[in-house]
């Protein structure tokens, strides 16, 4: 209704709509953005990486966090939690990947375990998951236009089974496509590099 600047009568069928069960899970919606009071969505995520006690993995096209999310990441790897962050080797906006690297090069000195998606298409997804039991998907990205700024919506589910599905097509579909931080030339970036990564860092809110 915001963005179509339409009342919401004029969306009466839609907001209707019951879809028929399709299944045992309950999933809890989230959404966010400028018609909405607060960052839910955000904070959820926050949450979600703060209740991390063994594993936390994060999927995301694009990486460019807000100061909190990265410092709870980077915090929570120092802290022993195996985190994992998994992004595409090459996204569709190359400047997001020249700041996207200043934040991987502090992540992975904190213990995170960074690989990077070299599959045939653009690796989309948005997905994370916290100790097997917990999981968050949808369509927020974590940058800050995407979580401070765009309509988003997510999913929250804490269901183990479903969980576990979802771990299973992360290991079974993603990271056999996938090639350790480490590894890649992303990592051992030169002075010019680092500069060029540096710039891109202090202009990444407006990515």
């Amino acid at each position: 209704c915001f963005a179509a600047e339409q009342a919401p009568e004029s969306f009466a069928e839609q907001i209707s709509y019951v879809p028929p069960p399709a299944g045992e899970t309950i999933l809890e919606a989230i959404a966010s953005g400028p018609d909405l009071a607060g960052d839910v969505l955000w904070e959820r995520i926050l949450l979600l990486i703060a209740s991390a006690q063994e594993t936390c993995t994060l999927i995301t096209p694009y990486f460019i966090p807000d100061e909190v999310t990265f410092r709870n990441i980077e915090l929570k790897a120092k802290a022993g939690t195996h985190v994992r962050l998994i992004v595409p080797e090459h996204s569709d906006h190359k400047l997001i990947d020249v700041a996207c690297n200043s934040y991987l090069h502090t992540l992975e000195k904190a213990g995170c375990e960074i690989l990077l998606y070299r599959g045939e298409q653009l690796l989309h997804a948005k997905l994370v998951t916290v100790d097997h039991r917990q999981a968050l998907i949808g369509s927020v990205n974590l940058d800050m236009r995407s979580l401070f700024v765009n309509f988003e919506i997510g999913l929250s589910i804490e269901s183990v089974p479903e969980v576990r599905r979802l771990e299973s097509w992360v290991t079974q579909s993603v990271l056999p496509n996938c090639v350790p931080y480490a590894q890649t030339k992303q990592s051992q970036s030169g002075n010019t590099r680092r500069l060029l990564e540096d710039a891109a860092h202090l202009i990444s809110p407006l990515l």
